[in-house]
């Protein structure tokens, strides 16, 4: 029985194969706030807004915790993962479906779930290679400098996560066994250019994969822009099954998304 996930950055499959857990935990109801994401380093208090329609992974919730947990397992220490948002009601659904499982199976027994997020992003901070998070440079030198090497550096982080994780990788999280999928790092089709805006540099990809038999499209695309003095990283990925995000839709749909990131943590600093 499995949840499937797509973990941007590294751009893996992620399945959570939900078994025998102990004893029914109360599921979440999806609300407003979950739409906001605070989170701090140090001194520094940044806050994340998912689009309309999208709430973030809840840390607190057993189910939700156990699949944040596994990918921040697989993100590697260039990258921490800070936050992942997906369809509110996708994840509604399967937290619903997670607690009817239990209610069939209270011992465990075996008891599994199936939910699928076709849609979902992730937020990451950069670990600059000196060490340290935070750095002095403005946003536009930040961008100015990752500009020349962006689009090579999301190539070798597919790459270098395939060869650290491989096509499968699976983790025990309490009661619940969890699994990553990894399509082949040639399978991802990236754009030939880097996007760039005055707010951040974005690539989209488009990839054709077959995972356990079954023929998936995705479409996505990594971002990365510099908040407070903070390099940080972005992904949105989407499991449609048809071609229907195209790199343009893709850049645009970030474009605003990081305007609204820079937006609203400017207003926090003049708080």
């Amino acid at each position: 029985m499995k949840q499937r996930f797509w973990k941007l950055l590294a751009l893996a499959v992620l399945v959570a194969v939900v078994t025998a857990p102990v004893q029914a935990k109360k599921v979440n109801p999806i609300k407003d706030w979950r739409r906001t994401l605070f989170a701090s380093y140090g001194q520094r208090t940044l806050v994340f807004e998912a689009p309309v329609g999208m709430c973030f992974l809840d840390e607190s919730d057993y189910l939700e915790g156990a699949l944040l947990s596994h990918m921040k397992n697989l993100s590697g220490s260039q990258y921490q993962l800070i936050g992942t948002f997906g369809d509110c009601l996708e994840i509604s659904k399967f937290q619903r479906n997670y607690q009817d499982a239990l209610l069939a199976s209270p011992q465990g027994g075996g008891a599994g779930v199936t939910g699928t997020l076709k849609k979902h992003g992730s937020i990451y901070w950069v670990n600059p290679e000196n060490g340290d998070d935070v750095i002095s440079l403005q946003r536009s030198e930040y961008l100015s400098v990752r500009e020349k090497t962006f689009r090579d550096d999301v190539i070798k982080d597919v790459a270098r996560d395939y060869r650290t994780n491989g096509s499968k990788t699976a983790s025990q999280q309490g009661n619940l066994t969890l699994t990553s999928l990894m399509a082949r790092p040639d399978e991802y089709k990236f754009d030939d250019a880097v996007h760039s805006t005055p707010d951040g540099l974005s690539l989209a990809y488009q990839l054709d994969t077959e995972i356990e038999y079954q023929k998936s499209h995705e479409a996505g695309i990594v971002a990365t822009t510099l908040i407070r003095h903070m390099p940080l990283q972005f992904s949105f990925d989407f499991s449609t099954g048809e071609p229907d995000k195209d790199n343009k839709a893709l850049y645009k749909m970030m474009d605003t998304f990081l305007a609204q990131q820079i937006k609203l943590n400017a207003q926090m600093a003049n708080q």
